[in-house]
């Protein structure tokens, strides 16, 4: 799976190409005000897909520790000078932290494309890459 050829695309016309287990709703409060969703998830857990309401495909979590092939070079494990010295400097970065209601959450790298926002995040403790994200550009979190 190429996500920057997803991306943008409606989920109908991709959805026969895909190993997945068909489309759920999310139904969780959103602190922004933002709709809810629809989760698109592979068979396996490697990857999810999130649905604008029209179906488009906004979001692409492609997971490095459940087997997940990743796009550009990129592979899990990597730490994040390793994927710095792949893609360059991030455009933003986050430090370690623990959030109060999901607890430690690993640092994290973000990448900004005309395109498409590159969101790569790390395991806690040794900073490994776990999980690589791509969003169209107005669905990327301004704040973090």
């Amino acid at each position: 799976m190429d996500p920057l050829e997803l991306l943008g695309k409606s989920f109908a016309s991709v959805e026969f190409d895909l190993d997945h287990k068909g489309i759920a709703n999310v139904f969780e409060e959103n602190e922004t005000g933002e709709e809810n969703q629809q989760c698109v998830e592979a068979t396996d857990g490697s990857w999810e897909l999130l649905l604008e309401p029209t179906g488009v495909i906004k979001t692409i979590f492609l997971y490095a520790d459940k087997g997940c092939t990743l796009p550009s070079g990129l592979a899990a494990g990597m730490t994040p000078q390793q994927v710095q010295g792949l893609l360059g400097k991030p455009s933003r970065s986050g430090s370690e932290s623990v959030q109060p209601i999901l607890g430690p959450k690993g640092s994290w790298n973000r990448y900004h494309y005309p395109s498409h926002v590159l969101h790569i995040e790390y395991t806690c403790g040794r900073p490994l890459l776990q999980k690589v994200t791509f969003m169209l550009p107005k669905n990327a979190p301004h704040a973090v």
